[in-house]
């Protein structure tokens, strides 16, 4: 079984389904997180955390990968290790 408490380097995609809820749902949730800054544990669920993902729907869906419709299925997904680069001040203490 795979550990879903989401650490950034794990290399784990945390995938999740939108599309049962409405744009004002989803858009209420995302304002009450960005105000409360409360933080939804991912063995809540329903969530998917895999390596890879293959993705295939009948018929073909636009996909929205954080906002930007960018494709439609099916489509490969996967992550390429060190692929992103973050700048940090030297203060910045690596936890």
């Amino acid at each position: 079984m795979l550990d879903l408490d989401g650490i950034l380097d794990d290399r784990l995609l945390v995938v999740y389904r939108l599309g049962d809820a409405s744009r004002l749902q989803v858009t209420r949730q995302t304002l009450d997180q960005v105000v409360r800054g409360s933080r939804r544990p991912l063995d809540a669920g329903p969530y998917l955390a895999a390596r890879e993902l293959w993705l295939a729907t009948d018929p073909p869906r636009p996909l929205d990968l954080d906002g930007e419709v960018r494709g439609t299925t099916p489509v490969h997904i996967g992550l390429l290790p060190n692929a992103l680069r973050v700048l940090v001040p030297p203060s910045f203490l690596d936890t």
